[in-house]
């Protein structure tokens, strides 16, 4: 975020109000931050095998980080902002989902140590998944606003 806010100062024309790229750099921040802590639940409780369908949810955070950096490239596009921002909202409710059959799968497989420490994962990754929701939601007020 004070790289940004560093190139914010020094620079006189910006593709949108400053107020603007503060919030959506915030948010990304926040994301970051998220995943920072579910890498560092895995590696504390020493996870390193996670079932199969937490790969999926990670593998739509993996498309739901490099649409967010699509849509930091696409401030001056409308269009294509748009159009990032709409797949952006339909991966949000696909993890939520995929988070939900994860969490329901592992409760009748797992002992419950394991189930526990997942379960822990999961909430990270659901407050990863949260914080990039608030991102979409910042984008998509900022479309509405500028359309």
């Amino acid at each position: 975020t004070s790289t940004m806010l560093t190139a914010l100062r020094s620079s006189y024309l910006t593709p949108l109000p400053r107020e603007d790229l503060y919030l959506l750099g915030t948010w990304i921040n926040r994301a970051v931050e998220a995943v920072t802590i579910t890498g560092t639940i895995i590696h504390a409780t020493r996870q390193y095998r996670l079932p199969a369908r937490a790969g999926d949810v990670l593998e739509i955070l993996t498309r739901q980080a490099d649409l967010v950096l699509d849509a930091a490239e696409q401030l001056n596009q409308a269009d294509d902002l748009e159009s990032t921002w709409m797949h952006l909202e339909r991966l949000t409710h696909q993890a939520q989902r995929a988070l939900v059959t994860w969490r329901l799968t592992d409760a009748d497989e797992l002992l419950a140590r394991h189930y526990y420490r997942q379960q822990e994962v999961a909430r990270s990754l659901d407050s990863t998944f949260m914080t990039i929701r608030e991102f979409c939601t910042q984008l998509g007020r900022i479309l509405v606003r500028d359309s």
